[in-house]
């Protein structure tokens, strides 16, 4: 029930868009893609070493904005950091759907895993929107797997 409440209060109501099939659209979404494992590999460091502090920064504007600053940092502090502490490596395998917020803005959520110190994979979904020339989180769901969205579920 708690994790339910959680998700609500860092979700911001994403909806999935269509994504275009053109060669340039998909060199750009490759670029992109990549600028996204690396902002998700920056908030997965942050958050294995606790520094939730960052983690506040590395959160878009617009989730700041909606979630009572106490009750988002307590979730990054009580669920978020400890899921990721001890990660040996980030599972990027780019599984995402195109997201689309409700003034238009273009995002992506991932279906991803980080695997732990002794091995074994555990599954989180990152969903990253830009802001201010740079790729912000609005919402991080830690320990649940998708079926039909992660590549597979442990």
């Amino acid at each position: 029930m708690e994790r339910q409440r959680l998700w609500v209060l860092v979700s911001i109501g994403v909806l999935a868009s269509c994504a275009a099939d053109s060669a340039r659209v998909a060199v750009e979404r490759s670029s992109e893609r990549e600028q996204h494992r690396l902002a998700a590999e920056v908030f997965v460091q942050h958050a294995s070493a606790g520094n939730v502090s960052e983690l506040l920064t590395l959160m878009a504007n617009v989730t700041l904005q909606a979630n009572e600053p106490g009750a988002l940092e307590a979730y990054l502090r009580d669920q978020v950091a400890p899921f990721f502490q001890g990660y040996s490596r980030l599972h990027w395998q780019g599984q995402f759907l195109p997201v689309q917020d409700e003034q238009g803005n273009k995002g992506a959520q991932y279906y991803e895993f980080v695997e732990a110190s002794d091995g074994e994979v555990h599954p989180f979904v990152i969903t990253l929107f830009p802001e201010a020339g740079d790729h912000r989180v609005t919402s991080i769901v830690v320990g649940e797997c998708f079926w039909g969205y992660h590549l597979k579920c442990p």
